[in-house]
């Protein structure tokens, strides 16, 4: 196992793990970013032979309906969306292949106030 300066860790047998204050760009994420939302520490990228996973935070002002409106006409007529009274997950893609997960809530603690953006882009290789 290596580390390089920027935090990232590679693991005998080619996989690489990465988590800083920085996000993974649209195209990893497979989505666009929510337009002037803030991203959030702990961004994640973990690379291996067989598959990837990406996953960022983001915050804003907007509220959460306003959020799930944007990200179900980015991801198209195949996203399933779930709501519950904690906030909405939406989801399209293989779930065995590549998929793409928007979790949208309000947010607590140093977010209070702030509706919250998870967004996670699995592939398999």
């Amino acid at each position: 196992m290596t580390v390089d300066n920027k935090g990232g860790v590679s693991v005998p047998g080619g996989g690489t793990f990465s988590a800083g204050e920085s996000a993974p760009n649209e195209s990893d994420l497979g989505v666009p970013v929510y337009p002037g939302s803030a991203t959030e520490k702990g961004g994640v990228t973990m690379n291996a032979a067989s598959a990837s996973m990406v996953m960022a935070k983001f915050t804003t002002s907007d509220s959460a309906s306003q959020v799930v409106d944007f990200y179900k006409s980015k991801m198209g007529n195949a996203a399933v969306a779930v709501s519950s009274g904690g906030g909405t997950v939406l989801s399209a893609g293989a779930s065995d292949s590549d998929r793409i997960m928007v979790t949208v809530g309000e947010g607590s603690g140093d977010d209070s106030g702030k509706t919250t953006i998870i967004v996670m882009h699995t592939k398999k290789h």
